[in-house]
């Protein structure tokens, strides 16, 4: 008799549904700035009727991409003519 190989996968966990609010107080900004980039489309959310909810790791994705680095300048010694 043949037993067959199943392929084992880890269960992920739920991702973290928050409110405006939650999102605001987790990020340390205010309120108005969640909305105002929700409304900019820099974060996604799920609306639910008029009530807009977010998930959390897609949320932390897209600030990723918003993130800049700026590479530091060379410093170059003035020199005089």
């Amino acid at each position: 008799m043949k037993r067959e190989i199943t392929e084992v996968t880890t269960p992920t966990l739920p991702t973290q549904i928050l409110s405006r609010r939650q999102l605001a107080k987790f990020l340390g900004v205010n309120y108005v700035t969640v909305s105002s980039m929700t409304k900019r489309g820099e974060i996604p959310c799920i609306s639910l009727g008029r009530r807009k909810v977010y998930r959390l790791d897609s949320v932390m994705e897209c600030l990723k991409k918003l993130e800049k680095y700026e590479a530091p300048q060379p410093t170059t010694p003035a020199t005089n003519p």
